[in-house]
């Protein structure tokens, strides 16, 4: 009788730890593609003496079928600390 309650409880613990096991989503989102209509990557080129608050082009536009998906920006060259990205 003890080995039956044993091995029962056995069986439903290893049905438990392989139902949670398969029911973790296995998607990655790492490595879904983010497509730009710009294209794969775009350069946005600001002239010297800018002013402030000047449109340097249209938004980047991307489509994704993730929901919170967030894009990478950076800044390069000698001044790369002068600018200033807003929302």
């Amino acid at each position: 009788m003890k080995q039956q309650i044993l091995t029962q409880k056995l069986s439903m613990l290893i049905f438990t730890a392989l139902f949670f096991i398969y029911s973790i989503p296995t998607v990655s989102y790492a490595h879904r593609r983010v497509e730009f209509e710009e294209g794969d990557t775009t350069t946005r080129e600001i002239a010297e003496n800018t002013p402030a608050d000047t449109n340097i082009g249209e938004p980047l536009r991307y489509s994704t079928n993730l929901p919170d998906e967030c894009i990478g920006v950076s800044f390069s060259g000698p001044n790369r600390g002068a600018f200033y990205l807003s929302r």
